[in-house]
């Protein structure tokens, strides 16, 4: 069925084969009507077996992936919380409460903080141990 892929290529095929029945048609004793009755009902039929298989393939194939994920999900209190949702490949933070909810854009990468500047711990010095 490779050569059926355009509509353009289905309905040169269609326009054949009518052309085709009506040719052969006056010479079977068969009239030009019945045989497009039947090619109609035929061309149906076919129709909905192939609709049929798509249906049954396309729910049983894979399914594309969602739009929108919830990656993340905290509770702030017993009534907000917070969630870390992908939609369209972008990441959002979404705080949500009783009646009201906050959306910010969230970074690309994870955020990784420097260790504050400032004095060493001292060591413990222990009485009667010298160095």
């Amino acid at each position: 069925m490779n050569l059926l892929r355009s509509p353009k290529q289905k309905l040169i095929a269609a326009a054949v084969a009518v052309l085709g029945l009506a040719l052969i048609a006056p010479t079977q004793g068969v009239s030009a009507a019945t045989a497009g009755r039947a090619l109609i009902a035929a061309l149906a039929v076919a129709g909905l077996i192939w609709w049929f298989y798509r249906q049954r393939h396309i729910e049983s194939g894979s399914a594309p992936a969602p739009r929108l994920r919830v990656l993340s999900r905290a509770g702030l209190s017993p009534k907000t919380g917070i969630a870390l949702v992908e939609a369209d490949g972008r990441n959002y933070l979404v705080v949500y409460g009783d009646g009201f909810a906050e959306l910010q854009t969230a970074p690309a990468a994870p955020v990784s903080f420097p260790a504050p500047k400032g004095r060493r711990p001292r060591r413990a010095v222990r009485k009667g141990v010298s160095r």
